[in-house]
């Protein structure tokens, strides 16, 4: 059924940049992101999306889309001890099709920890599937330096961007900066690299500027 779309799974990064990052022995039980939240949002997303385009789009327009979201959400926790499953409580589907692209918002369970996404969102070619990006919104560490303690953040067949701006965790609001970051108003922050730990490492089709 869904799984299809998970694909051969690479062995992804466990660690973010250093604008948002768990380093070994530095972060107390409270800060480290829960495994099936993170997980889903920050590994199996993206790999499903970039990896898997076609089938994602296709599977997450049909009338159940919601359904098989929490499907993935559910397939996930399986593979992990029970002690480190979460109920789907939350998560929901926004669908936008407009008259050249397709869009697609995920409000993730409520994030309590850094590294944690509030929500992911998805466009593509209406056209073309494969022309495709995905951004998420990353609760942050407090103290930060910006107005609100988030993360906007992009991956790519390369590894993760993180932007200039920190929306508040409003999805509208997210969403608006999503646009402005595909109307090139917003900058590039930071670029991570994810290939030397097994992300797309085959791929060299995106770059930092993607």
């Amino acid at each position: 059924m869904f799984k299809k779309l998970f694909g051969k799974k690479s062995k992804g990064p466990d660690k973010d940049d250093t604008s948002n990052i768990n380093k070994e022995g530095q972060a107390n039980e409270q800060e480290k992101p829960r495994k099936h939240h993170y997980e889903f949002g920050k590994f199996t997303l993206p790999m499903m999306v970039l990896g898997h385009p076609e089938p994602f789009i296709s599977n997450f327009l049909l009338e159940d889309g919601q359904q098989k979201l929490r499907n993935a959400w559910n397939n996930i926790g399986e593979k992990l001890p029970p002690s480190d499953r979460m109920p789907d409580d939350g998560l929901e589907l926004v669908k936008r099709v407009a008259k050249n692209v397709i869009c697609m918002g995920i409000i993730m369970p409520k994030a309590i920890s850094p590294n944690e996404l509030h929500f992911s969102y998805v466009i593509c070619d209406k056209e073309d599937y494969t022309k495709i990006r995905i951004f998420g919104l990353e609760k942050g560490r407090e103290p930060c330096p910006y107005e609100n303690p988030t993360v906007l953040a992009e991956w790519n067949k390369m590894g993760r961007l993180t932007y200039d701006a920190a929306p508040k965790p409003d999805f509208i609001e997210f969403e608006k900066y999503v646009f402005s970051i595909m109307a090139d108003e917003i900058q590039v922050r930071t670029f991570t690299d994810f290939r030397p730990m097994g992300w797309f490492s085959d791929s060299d089709e995106a770059s930092p500027e993607a």
